[in-house]
């Protein structure tokens, strides 16, 4: 392949003159309008007859503008992958902004991809000799090149090279020193090691560096040669990343103790990162470890860990003094570090120790935060940025998220002490987990009082997500009439709820009904009127889904505009991903473009409709929800796109399309389920991606597990079945559904099960308090917050799916609402 790079280079100025002089090319025969609307029609598979003659590939890459790179990209995700080389040097060769630099990039990956070293160091030598490109906007070509004389076992040039072209490492790129970290390993200069792990030790993402020196240095060179300075930073970092908790803090503590300064120093650089970091995440698994079968060797290593953070936190207090705009570093760190010994006390089961460190630390966190904020409003200018406020703040809520945990593990502590705690919650979303755990617990318990009374503390966000359940539970006991709030105060919380968009779809439901049902003898009626507006749209207007799938905060901060030139090159480049029916691409590219770039909303909507037409409902789905949350996260708003799509509706059904419409009709209806619950689980399980896998091993539309599917398989009498088909997929989840609704009596349950396995479920309704409690109320009583997020997510979907494509008739509803669980027993 090298002698045919040499060619390649040497004939090519030529070649480019005679096809400038020559007429416009073509792809195979056609022109780029047609080629794209056959690849459309046929898919991928219309590659495999193409010719792949030198010439033919250089007709079709100077068909039209940056076709090279595009086709080449298609062709490397066919696997033909020296066809696809071709095509990005043509495409590099013909210099033609804005595409000549990401055809190189995407040949120096593929390259190193296949270990062609030697092609990657050829190309970048007449690219350096003729034009050295910028260092820090052209990165990965050094880079690029450095893996590749790593590979050839040159590592001397590599370090020799990096060394004159950034004698300065301060203004080094990050990947540069990781390089220069590797190549220092690789030469056995430790000196130059040493000096480079000390800023570079505190990088985020250097751990996969740090591991591949320390393989480097075991593999190649003794550990014994290696500075006393090097060899435990680096070993411990890997064995508290592998989990070897104990043995991690064995090299680390007495490190910690002989430097007595280094928690202190490392710390007030980069607090939470690096060594210190790993340190007590190491004690933390530990702690988590040992609770409940403490060994007298981890209590050991443990008690040396609290003693360090009882010393550092000592000195740091001295240090740290009043609030002041100062030694704000000194205080963050000194209310870190008390946090992490709350947290090993509380792992090891020590809560009222864990509270004695906690409860101080909150209020320190409450006036540094007072003080931050008012330092932030001085217009003098002596206090320039506001991150100290916004760090007090998150500190300040997890300070106070720790401390509750801790009163809430104490038997004796009573609500009235608790009421003074919740009242200063201030971000909801902190303390939903400690809500969850605590009231599960007291329901299970039976504590009515307890839980009547903390639903009336908690704060307007958990008050919303607690309080109808809460109340529902109450409202099935004997003592209903004793504990049931007044209807008023009722009314108040859903309509809350019906504006708040934290706030489950179903909730709202939920709440109207029970008051329709328990109003007067005309409860019924109401109980349909209720069923009817919800249907007309309320769900939508009030609960409008975009906003809430969004994971991004919405930022103040406009993002800075691009000039004209920059955002015609970035939409040429997305425009063609687009007309390639390159849609994953194109959100791939779309994710990473500068935060100035807005896309034409229509150009996407067409784009994604294209996308659903040809069957790509997962590179569709991906396409849209990247394109809206890049809307929200740089604040270009939304209202655009309702309009490209033509009304909220249409812009819901490409949110929520009918996907795989032949096979879901012909499963749903060969197992008696509903068409549209399966494309809501569909949706939630993998975005309509068949070929998705999960880190517990689930696989496709489904996310059916190897072991589940062999035994639906089994029961379905299917001799083979291959869980990434789509039509395999769809069949066995939909006979799954259908296997768990026959089992179990709610949907609540069925969708548990799916999620958590039949015999979890089994043993948390043995568990349930209540017996016959409607299905929605088994969500406070599920351990597992995945469970209860995915339930959560798979009935809103499938609500939306009965509002854009069926109804949400009364029927449904109240068999949703108030089908009751069977006891088991």
């Amino acid at each position: 392949m090298g002698e045919r790079l040499g060619l390649f280079f040497s004939v090519m100025p030529v070649f480019l003159l005679i096809l400038s002089c020559s007429s416009p090319s073509t792809m195979w025969g056609m022109d780029a309008e047609e080629f794209s609307r056959q690849l459309h029609i046929r898919g991928p598979g219309m590659l495999d007859g193409l010719s792949l003659e030198p010439d033919d590939l250089r007709s079709a890459a100077f068909s039209s503008s940056g076709a090279g790179w595009y086709l080449g990209r298609l062709f490397q995700e066919a696997g033909k992958e020296d066809a696809a080389q071709m095509l990005y040097l043509l495409e590099w060769e013909k210099g033609e902004p804005p595409y000549a630099f990401p055809a190189l990039r995407s040949l120096f990956e593929l390259l190193l991809q296949r270990a062609e070293y030697r092609e990657i160091v050829q190309i970048s030598d007449g690219l350096l000799r003729r034009n050295p490109p910028s260092p820090l906007e052209f990165g990965w070509i050094y880079t690029h090149r450095y893996e590749s004389l790593i590979g050839l076992e040159r590592p001397r040039q590599a370090a020799s090279e990096l060394n004159a072209l950034l004698p300065d490492i301060s203004a080094a790129p990050h990947s540069f020193l990781y390089y220069k970290s590797v190549l220092a390993a690789l030469t056995a200069d430790y000196t130059d090691l040493e000096e480079l792990l000390t800023p570079y030790i505190f990088v985020s993402d250097a751990r996969l560096g740090h591991g591949r020196i320390l393989e480097i240095l075991e593999e190649r060179f003794p550990l014994r040669g290696v500075p006393a300075s090097i060899e435990p930073v680096l070993r411990a970092k890997t064995l508290a990343l592998r989990g070897d908790a104990r043995e991690a803090l064995d090299i680390l503590s007495p490190l910690l103790q002989e430097k007595g300064d280094l928690v202190l120093r490392y710390g007030m650089e980069r607090p939470g990162e690096g060594i210190i970091a790993d340190y007590f995440s190491a004690a933390l698994n530990l702690a988590g470890s040992s609770s409940g079968r403490p060994d007298p060797g981890d209590n050991e290593a443990l008690a040396t860990v609290l003693q360090v953070l009882e010393d550092t936190t000592s000195r740091l207090s001295q240090q740290a003094g009043a609030p002041a705009a100062g030694n704000f570093r000194a205080q963050e760190m000194l209310l870190l570090y008390g946090e992490y010994r709350g947290r090993i006390l509380l792992e090891l089961g020590r809560a009222e120790e864990a509270s004695a460190v906690l409860e101080p630390l909150f209020f320190h966190a409450r006036d540094l935060y007072s003080a931050a904020r008012s330092l932030s409003r001085e217009p003098s200018g002596g206090f320039r940025e506001q991150d100290p406020v916004l760090r007090f703040s998150l500190l300040r809520e997890r300070l106070l998220w720790r401390w509750l945990d801790s009163l809430q593990q104490q038997p004796e502590v009573g609500v009235d002490d608790l009421v003074r705690p919740w009242s200063w919650v201030r971000h909801d979303e902190y303390f939903f987990d400690i809500g969850d755990e605590y009231i599960s617990s007291l329901l299970q318990q039976e504590k009515w009082d307890r839980v009547n009374s903390l639903l009336n503390i908690l704060p307007r966000g958990l008050q919303l997500r607690y309080g109808i359940p809460g109340l529902s539970v109450l409202e099935h006991t004997a003592d209903r009439g004793r504990y049931r709030a007044s209807p008023s105060a009722v009314r108040d919380r859903i309509s809350q709820m019906a504006h708040d968009s934290s706030m489950p779809v179903y909730s709202v439901l939920i709440s109207e009904l029970v008051i329709a049902r328990d109003e007067s003898p005309g409860g019924m009626q109401q109980g349909s009127r209720v069923a009817e507006e919800l249907s007309s749209g309320r769900v939508i207007r009030h609960l409008f889904p975009i906003t809430r799938s969004i994971p991004y905060e919405v930022s103040d901060a406009r993002p800075a505009e691009l000039d004209a030139r920059e955002h015609a090159e970035i939409s040429e480049i997305f425009r063609g991903f687009l007309r390639f029916g390159m849609y994953r691409d194109a959100a791939g590219y779309l994710s990473r473009a500068e935060p100035g770039f807005e896309p034409d909303r229509e150009m996407v909507v067409k784009g994604v409709r294209s996308a659903y037409s040809s069957g790509k409902w997962y590179q569709g789905m991906l396409l849209l929800e990247t394109a809206l949350n890049r809307s929200v996260m740089y604040s270009h708003g939304l209202q655009g796109w309702v309009s490209a799509a033509g009304d909220e509706e249409e812009l819901l059904k490409l949110l929520f399309p009918l996907s795989f419409p032949r096979d879901v009709k012909m499963s749903a209806g060969e197992n008696m389920v509903d068409p549209l619950l399966l494309q809501a689980l569909m949706r939630e399980e993998s975005r309509f991606n068949e070929t998705a896998g999960s880190h517990a091993g689930a696989l496709g539309l489904g996310q059916i597990i190897p072991e589940t599917g062999a035994d639906i398989a089994r029961r379905m009498g299917l001799d083979s079945f291959d869980l990434f088909n789509p039509g395999d997929n769809i069949s066995m989840s939909s006979y799954y559904l259908a296997y768990l609704q026959g089992r179990f009596s709610t949907i609540w349950e069925t969708l548990a099960a799916y999620n958590a396995g039949q015999g979890r479920v089994d043993r948390w309704i043995d568990d349930l308090p209540v017996d016959l409690m409607p299905g929605y109320l088994l969500q406070p009583f599920i351990p597992f917050e995945e469970t209860r997020n995915y339930i959560r997510r798979v009935i809103e979907s499938w609500m939306i799916y009965r509002v854009l494509y069926g109804n949400l008739e009364q029927e449904f509803l109240e068999e949703l609402m108030f089908t009751r669980i069977r006891p088991l027993r």
